[in-house]
């Protein structure tokens, strides 16, 4: 059982591996997100042929390239949310915050929370997600602009009878201002 903690930044990420007890197995270091740096390091994962769980923090779009390339050589990825790991991570007493300490944190979160992980859905599910949820927008915009006209039309109906009430032009004005 082996969790993989990494800190995401933009160009790059710091990696640490950790063992149940808090054994670090490979102490933090850094991982640019090319292609020769991210098989070097899921050959490393595999090569201590044991069940490993990568975690991630979200950080909006900077972690989706690293995740799915490990995902894509069928290493388990798990992305946390943020608040979620500022929650744990305020648990301990230190309160220094670099890069190699964060990777050191994430990967304790992924041995702490191991069974609670939820894997990285597949590219396929984001997109079939997606299609779902245009649909949903496409529904509701629909359901709007008919509430809309619905709306407008029952306003010109009051107003219709609002003037054939009363008796005079001046009556039918003052219904229709108060009406307003």
């Amino acid at each position: 059982m082996i969790s993989v903690g990494i800190d995401v930044s933009k160009g790059k990420s710091t990696v640490c591996l950790m063992k149940p007890g808090g054994e670090v197995l490979k102490r933090p270091f850094d991982v640019f997100h090319t292609k020769p740096d991210v098989s070097v390091l899921t050959e490393l994962i595999k090569s201590y042929n044991e069940e490993a769980r990568v975690v991630l923090e979200s950080t909006g779009h900077y972690h989706w390239p690293i995740a799915y390339a490990l995902s894509d050589e069928g290493l388990f990825v798990s992305v946390v949310n943020p608040y979620r790991m500022k929650r744990f991570c305020s648990q301990s007493i230190r309160r220094a915050k670099t890069d190699k300490i964060d990777s050191i944190y994430i990967a304790a979160f992924g041995i702490t929370y191991w069974s609670e992980l939820i894997p990285l859905p597949s590219k396929d599910d984001i997109c079939k997600g997606s299609g779902e949820l245009q649909k949903v927008i496409r529904r509701q915009e629909n359901h709007s602009q008919h509430k809309e006209r619905q709306d407008y039309v029952e306003k010109r109906f009051e107003e219709r009878q609002i003037l054939h009430q009363g008796k005079s032009d001046r009556e039918r004005q003052q219904k229709l201002q108060a009406n307003k």
